[in-house]
């Protein structure tokens, strides 16, 4: 085990000027050809920042402002020969990759990679690698760059988290941004300005999407500060104050969480809260099934919800189960096509939708998304990848004696289950609604050994 993450390190550290020389002329060449001066801009500012100064108030700004990014999918730049926007996230990423490699270039020697490092970049490689066969390379291309940037606030935070302060500042800048979706969910809930749902009898208007352009994508959203809220609120040693702060917390955001209406997520949230129950908690997982069986007495638009599911191919214009059913069988199709190396990250997540029903959807599945993106090889590594950020969140749990730490560290594998549940139905592998929070946070639960080090002769 140690010779493999030795070796992971070493690759992933020789990797980085290579990369770094191939992707800064490959971003300078397209800023250049198409004249984006703003991107120019933000680019040259991102990396001065990040080389001069502490790039971490950067990357808390970048959390805590990531709710209202997402109507920039609407309004892009669009690149001629492109057949996707280059919005705001996309551009974001840009900016993220260019500042963080010339974190990494100028501190090579001392840069901490560890094995999630390693297998991200690995990950990342292949994915690159799928330009070569891709479909729809304009859509490879922005995937791979939404990929990078996740990465890049991983080492960058591993890196820069020297200290248990730190790591409480990225996880309030989570906190902190679920203040203008909730705020926002509230009154569409209150002035019934939600999306409409008229088999549903509460409130009218039940679909909330708060500052989101789907409420699935609030719903994904809401469930990672959720769960570590939750976790953290379990601590027996919290001081009063913080655990009546957190419960405050979780009644405001249970509301516009129930009002999405996104089973999915729905689903991936009892089955995160039911594996702390099982690993720290057991009351929680014995107590969930009665609380669950309550919720849907108490509140029958719960059970309506489930109620609806149709898989028949016929109604794939009124159920989102049947519609990701068909969307499912044209992504095994293209798998099929080419299962060892796929037809292209990002581009047959596209192509299956328009194979279904003749225009672009997302699979909403993104176990099949893989298969047929990267194939069987890039399905596997992503998986390799997962486990190693698993292990890692693990192995920071059993060696944090901090308790707020602890249960960051439990909150987190909660979060961990919780999407790995969602990715059979829904859309997260490079949704960066949910990615840049789940890295930001990764980085934390990685770095608290490094902070336990430190405090211990305090401690002591």
């Amino acid at each position: 085990m140690i010779t493999t993450d030795a070796s992971l390190r070493s690759l992933a550290r020789a990797a980085i000027p290579s990369i770094a020389v191939v992707a800064a002329a490959a971003m300078g060449a397209l800023m250049a050809r198409q004249s984006l001066a703003v991107l120019s801009i933000l680019f040259v500012a991102a990396v001065a920042s990040l080389y001069i100064w502490r790039p971490l108030p950067f990357l808390m700004a970048v959390l805590a402002a990531r709710p209202v990014l997402d109507v920039a999918d609407n309004v892009g730049t669009q690149i001629p020969g492109f057949s996707r926007l280059l919005n705001l996230n996309a551009a974001l990423s840009l900016v993220i990759i260019g500042g963080s490699f010339a974190y990494a270039l100028v501190r090579v020697r001392t840069l901490r990679l560890d094995a999630t490092a390693g297998w991200f970049g690995v990950f990342a490689g292949l994915a690159a690698l799928s330009l070569l066969p891709s479909i729809d390379r304009s859509a490879t291309m922005v995937d791979v760059l939404k990929l990078l940037s996740y990465g890049c606030v991983y080492v960058v935070l591993v890196n820069e988290l020297n200290t248990a302060r730190d790591g409480y500042l990225i996880v309030g800048s989570v906190f902190a941004a679920t203040i203008i979706p909730v705020a926002a969910s509230l009154y569409q809930a209150i002035n019934r300005l939600g999306v409409t749902a008229p088999e549903f009898s509460f409130f009218e208007y039940t679909r909330t999407n708060g500052t989101f352009v789907e409420p699935v994508s609030e719903a994904i959203f809401l469930l990672i500060p959720l769960t570590l809220a939750i976790c953290l609120c379990l601590a027996k040693e919290l001081r009063q104050a913080e655990r009546v702060l957190y419960l405050g917390f979780i009644c405001l955001c249970l509301p516009p969480f129930y009002l999405t209406l996104a089973r999915g997520p729905w689903i991936g949230f009892i089955v995160g809260l039911f594996v702390i129950g099982l690993v720290r908690k057991p009351w929680l997982a014995i107590g969930l099934p009665v609380l669950l069986a309550l919720v849907l007495i108490a509140v029958p638009d719960v059970l309506a919800r489930f109620s609806t599911i149709s898989t028949d191919a016929a109604d794939a214009s009124v159920s989102s189960v049947a519609n990701r059913l068909v969307i499912w069988r044209a992504s095994i199709s293209l798998f099929l096509r080419s299962p060892i190396w796929g037809s292209g990250f990002g581009a047959a997540n596209l192509e299956a939708g328009r194979l279904a029903f003749g225009y672009g959807i997302q699979t909403h599945n993104d176990y099949l998304r893989l298969l047929a993106d990267v194939g069987v090889v890039g399905f596997v590594t992503n998986l390799l990848l997962m486990g190693a950020v698993l292990a890692r969140s693990w192995r920071s749990l059993l060696s944090t004696c901090d308790v707020r730490l602890q249960h960051i560290c439990l909150g987190f594998v909660g979060v961990w289950v919780a999407l790995m549940v969602i990715r059979i139905s829904d859309n997260t592998l490079t949704n960066s609604i949910s990615q840049f929070t789940f890295w930001g946070l990764a980085g934390v639960v990685a770095a608290c050994p490094r902070w336990q080090t430190r405090m211990a002769p305090r401690r002591g």
